[in-house]
């Protein structure tokens, strides 16, 4: 179709498998884009033309995501980062720039704090910052799936988990998405099954509160009004004194803005291209 954006396709080898990862653009500082759990590099693909005018926007699928191989076994998130790492090497890309949403977060923030030399601005979409209890609680939702039923009555689950709100309403949506967004999602959730939850685990895990005080790069956090807003507020006193907090407390649910609604991401892109540039 015209006027569709020309993404390239790549797919790398990596320590725990091969890596597929979407490309728009050219030259500047390469820009990585990381995605939520749950989801894959096409999240991006609404925001991405806005960011790909003078530079090289990048976007994995993380392992077990998308069109990329399955780890042979559940990674924490410094190897998710390690995989990231070897494919941008493949792409022979040095230094640049990242961006996280969600799990992503924690991915962006291990790739700044391991790998200085490599990463020259951060910008995330919340800080996910967990107490022990919730990591135990968490954890144990994140495992919940139904198991195949004959007449595929089971398959209404990843369909409600995508309309009315993650594991079947309990953790309600705010707000309503377009079908074909629905359908394209619960697609990849089907698609990453039955180790779906080895992201969220891998994020919910990861020690944010000892890590994110550690980068040294300028940093940004977009914080918004979706269902880690309490995470990320815990967050704010650990932040290193370079950070920048934007504060967007309508966007009450990222993942659809960014993946359907772009021109409602307006104030997202304006403050990401200052940032980055």
């Amino acid at each position: 179709m015209s006027g569709r954006p020309a993404f390239r396709r790549h797919l790398a080898e990596t320590r725990y498998g091969q890596l597929h990862l979407r490309t728009l653009g050219e030259g500047g500082t390469p820009l990585v884009l990381l995605h939520g759990s749950a989801s894959a590099s096409g999240s991006w693909t609404g925001l991405a033309p806005g960011l790909a005018g003078e530079r090289l926007v990048v976007m994995p699928d993380r392992l077990g995501c998308g069109g990329s191989d399955r780890p042979p076994r559940q990674l924490s998130m410094a190897e998710y980062a390690e995989a990231t790492l070897d494919a941008l090497d493949t792409l022979g890309i040095g230094c640049f720039d990242v961006v996280g949403l969600h799990t992503g977060s924690c991915e962006a923030i291990e790739l700044a704090v391991a790998r200085p030399d490599r990463v020259r601005r951060v910008a995330v979409v919340e800080v996910p910052v967990f107490t022990a209890e919730e990591v135990t609680a968490f954890k144990a939702r994140y495992l919940t799936h139904p198991a195949p039923a004959e007449d595929g009555s089971h398959l209404l689950w990843y369909w409600r988990w995508w309309t009315v709100g993650g594991f079947a309403g309990s953790a309600p949506r705010l707000r309503r998405w377009p079908l074909e967004l629905v359908q394209e999602w619960a697609v990849e959730h089907l698609s990453q099954l039955p180790e779906f939850w080895w992201p969220y685990h891998a994020a919910i895990e990861y020690p944010t509160a000892g890590r994110v005080g550690a980068i040294r790069q300028p940093l940004l956090v977009l914080s918004t009004g979706d269902d880690l807003v309490e995470q990320t507020g815990r967050a704010r006193e650990l932040l290193p004194p370079q950070a920048e907090i934007a504060a967007l407390p309508g966007f009450d649910d990222v993942t659809c803005f960014f993946a359907w609604t772009p021109d409602d991401a307006a104030a997202v892109l304006a403050h990401l291209r200052l940032f980055l540039a």
